[in-house]
């Protein structure tokens, strides 16, 4: 469970890394350029968010109770700054899969 907790936050990092990375100074860039990087948005920046949402809403989740952490072994601060920190994107992403949804559903 540990180390999906840190997977998690680790594929956010890439994910948001690669995705700033992509998207910085794009001014004056070619149509081609530009294609290239919904290449890599598409393929490498929106699966390393999603693997760490699946991953982190879910462990998240289980790690609510008391007797999981126990039986984990997640004790201390590293640890359980590790937990607080996967909640909060656990939020994050649950209010920006509801988000799209209701875009979804209002413009269907």
């Amino acid at each position: 469970m540990r180390t999906i907790q840190v997977l998690a936050i680790a594929f956010t990092i890439i994910g948001l890394t690669l995705g700033y990375w992509t998207l910085a100074n794009t001014e004056g860039e070619s149509g081609s350029t530009a294609s290239a990087m919904g290449l890599v948005l598409l393929f490498v920046v929106f699966p390393c968010c999603g693997i760490s949402a699946l991953l982190s809403i879910t462990s998240s989740i289980s790690l609510l109770s008391s007797k999981v952490r126990d039986e984990f072994y997640f004790k201390g601060k590293f640890w359980v700054g590790i937990l607080s920190i996967n909640s909060f994107l656990s939020i994050g992403y649950m209010f920006l899969s509801i988000y799209l949804a209701y875009v979804w559903f209002t413009t269907v």
